[in-house]
C-alpha cells in the first residue's frame, strides 16, 4: 500500500475494511509511512462497530492509527481507547505542529 489518500471503493480501502456501506461517501483515510490517518471519516451507522473493525484491521496489517485534532465523538473515542496524545510537524507549514492522537500497532 503506497502513501497518500485512500478513498472508499478503492482496493486499498477494501483491504482495510473501509467500505462504502459503513462510511459516508465523503470519508477518506490517508496513509503516511507506517500509519493510517483517520483525518476525515464519518460512519453511516454510528454504534455498529465499523470504526472498531477498521482500526482492528489497520492494526492487523501492522500499521498505527492516527487521528489529527479529534472533535466531538472522535475525541471521546480516542480518550476512551487509550490513544497517545502527541504533536507532529505540519506537512504544509514548516515549523508548525499539529495535535495527533496515536494508537500504535503491536509489532
Amino acid at each position: 500500500m503506497k502513501n497518500g489518500i485512500i478513498r472508499l471503493g478503492s482496493p486499498d480501502a477494501d483491504e482495510l475494511l473501509f467500505l462504502p456501506e459503513n462510511f459516508s461517501a465523503d470519508s477518506y483515510l490517508w496513509k503516511m509511512g507506517d500509519a493510517i490517518m483517520l483525518s476525515f471519516i464519518a460512519s453511516s451507522h454510528p454504534g455498529h462497530g465499523a470504526l472498531r473493525r477498521l482500526v482492528k484491521r489497520i492494526h492487523a496489517l501492522g500499521l498505527d492509527v492516527k487521528v489529527p485534532t479529534p472533535l466531538g465523538r472522535m475525541q471521546d473515542i480516542v480518550l476512551r481507547n487509550g490513544y497517545e496524545h502527541t504533536t507532529e510537524p505540519h506537512d504544509q507549514d514548516p515549523g508548525e505542529l499539529v495535535e495527533v492522537w496515536v494508537w500504535r500497532a503491536r509489532r
